[in-house]
C-alpha cells in the first residue's frame, strides 16, 4: 500500500479529544450559543433571504470555532464574532464567486455595479447620495 493511500479503515476513525480541545469546545459553546439568535437577525437582514442567512450564520460558526484560539479571553466575544459575520458575508459577495448579470436597459441614465446587498443601495444600484 502507498503512503498517503486512502485506507477505508482508518477513513472514519474518531480521535480522543483532547482535555484542552474538549474545554475550549465547552467554552465556546457557552460563549456562542446564546448569540444564534441575534447573529441570526443580522445575517437575516443583510441577506435578505432565510437559506442564505441559515448558511451565513453556520459559515461564521465555522470561521469562529476556526479562530478561536486567537481570541483573548476577558474582551467583548459578542463583538469578535459579530465583527466574523459581515466580513463573512462581504467576502461571499466578492471575487470571482460572484458574478451578477444585469440589463443594461434597467436604467436610462446608466448604473454602478456593487457587491453591497440591494436593500442597502438606491435607485438604479448606486450609493445613496449623503446630504
Amino acid at each position: 500500500m502507498k503512503i498517503g493511500a486512502f485506507n477505508p479503515k482508518n477513513a472514519f476513525r474518531a480521535e480522543t479529544p483532547s482535555r484542552e480541545s474538549t474545554e475550549s469546545l465547552i467554552l465556546f459553546e457557552g460563549l456562542a450559543v446564546p448569540l444564534l439568535n441575534p447573529l441570526y437577525s443580522f445575517a437575516r437582514w443583510l441577506t435578505r433571504n432565510r437559506e442564505e442567512a441559515e448558511d451565513l450564520v453556520q459559515e461564521t460558526y465555522l470561521k469562529a470555532w476556526q479562530g478561536f484560539s486567537a481570541f483573548q479571553l476577558g474582551t467583548n466575544f459578542r463583538a469578535w464574532i459579530h465583527r466574523i459575520l459581515p466580513n463573512t458575508f462581504l467576502s461571499s459577495r466578492t471575487g470571482s464567486k460572484t458574478s451578477m448579470t444585469m440589463s443594461l436597459d434597467s436604467c436610462a441614465d446608466g448604473i454602478e455595479l456593487s457587491t453591497r446587498p440591494r436593500h442597502l443601495l438606491g435607485r438604479c444600484g448606486r450609493r445613496p447620495r449623503r446630504l
